[in-house]
C-alpha cells in the first residue's frame, strides 16, 4: 500500500486541518456514489484508513515510527477483541452460564 501521506497528497509535518481538507476533497473526488470507475471504491477505502490513522495522534506517532508495521497485531493476548481464550472470554462464558443455566440458550 503507499504511503499514508502521499495517498492524501500532504506533507509529513502536515496540521490536522490540512489532513481533514485533503481528506475531504479526495473522499469526494473517489466516493462510489459519485466515481462509477474501476478501483475508484478501493481507493475511497485507502484515503479513508489514511485519514483514520493520520488525524489521530497517537496512531500517527506510531505509524510515524513504525509504519503500516506498527498499525497493526500489537493488541495483547486476551484484549479486547482478540480471537483467544483470554480472562475476558471466559468471563463471557461463565455469565452465560449463569444468565440462562447450564441448558440456557447461549451457553456452550
Amino acid at each position: 500500500m503507499a504511503d499514508y501521506y502521499d495517498l492524501l497528497g500532504v506533507a509529513r509535518d502536515a496540521d490536522a486541518d490540512t489532513l481533514k481538507r485533503a481528506y475531504r476533497r479526495l473522499a469526494r473526488q473517489y466516493h462510489p456514489d459519485i466515481n462509477k470507475e474501476p478501483g475508484a471504491e478501493d481507493r475511497f477505502k485507502e484515503i479513508g484508513r489514511a485519514y483514520e490513522v493520520l488525524s489521530d495522534p497517537q496512531t500517527r506517532s506510531r505509524y510515524d515510527q513504525f509504519g503500516e508495521a506498527g498499525l497493526g497485531g500489537g493488541a495483547q493476548p486476551g484484549a479486547a477483541g482478540e480471537a483467544g481464550d483470554g480472562p475476558g472470554e471466559e468471563r463471557q462464558r461463565d455469565e452465560k452460564k449463569t444468565a440462562h443455566g447450564e441448558e440456557g440458550p447461549l451457553a456452550q
